[in-house]
């Protein structure tokens, strides 16, 4: 009976923490990055060494919970900015230096140029993702 409790927190060590400590210690020796992961390494390591195995399997479901919430928020975070990119209009109503409005490619826009949006029309993108507001934005109406 008491090796099968260090057997199976060892098997937790190996089933929980294997891909994440060997990737952050080839980051540390490959490429000398030291960072937060190494040293709960260590310490899950120190744990168990002293007989808190309980303790250290917790640490490496913590830490494992943690790195894939953290995978989740950044796909979630670049889909959520694919989208919103795929709302930007191919072409736009600009004003060119004579007063008159030409339609030209959103890609050819620069910063301070004057655009028109027909009336009855929204601007079609939600900036709220972005800016964090919720609730839309009043954008200027300028009148030529």
């Amino acid at each position: 009976m008491g090796c099968i409790v260090p057997a199976i927190f060892i098997t937790a060590f190996l089933i929980g923490g294997y891909y994440r400590d060997k990737t952050r210690l080839t980051e540390l020796f490959q490429d000398k990055n030291l960072n937060i992961d190494v040293l709960m390494i260590l310490t899950e390591v120190g744990a168990s060494m002293i007989g808190y195995w309980m303790e250290a399997v917790l640490l490496i479901f913590i830490f494992s919970l943690a790195g894939s919430m953290e995978t989740m928020a950044r796909i979630w975070s670049r889909n959520a900015i694919s989208e919103l990119m795929k709302l930007t209009p191919e072409e736009a109503r600009k004003y060119n230096s004579n007063g008159e409005i030409e339609i030209v490619e959103t890609k050819k826009l620069k910063i301070e140029d004057v655009l028109q949006v027909p009336r009855g029309a929204t601007i079609p993108i939600d900036e709220s993702s972005v800016t964090g507001e919720s609730v839309p934005v009043e954008k200027l109406q300028v009148m030529k």
